[in-house]
């Protein structure tokens, strides 16, 4: 029987360690329970909810593209068409607004 390829997709954030627990770690950001997963169209898939900023985000990606980022391959290679910032939130969660006010923290802090 062949899977279905939604099933696919969130099965990721369904790991669980060898002592019994989530595994929280090694699940992106994009397939935590902190982000909304939408199948909006055919081979479309919306991922939409807070950045950990708080700022409200929806990516809209390529079914089979996000399929291959959960299997591995590199975020880059299977989105290229999102921007930088788009496929950060995607990992981590992190937008662009919280990298600037980290770096500005982290070069102020070099100056002292």
């Amino acid at each position: 029987m062949q899977k279905n390829r939604r099933d696919d997709i969130i099965r990721r954030e369904e790991e669980i360690t060898p002592q019994g627990e989530k595994n929280v770690f090694n699940t992106p950001y994009a397939l935590s329970d902190r982000t909304t997963r939408t199948i909006t169209a055919v081979d479309m898939i919306e991922f939409s909810g807070l950045s950990t900023s708080g700022s409200k985000f929806k990516i809209v990606t390529k079914l089979e593209d996000a399929q291959r980022w959960v299997n591995g391959e590199f975020i880059q290679n299977c989105f290229p068409y999102l921007k930088a910032d788009e496929r950060e939130i995607l990992m981590t969660g992190i937008d662009a607004q919280t990298w600037e006010t980290m770096l500005v923290g982290m070069q102020e802090e070099e100056e002292v």
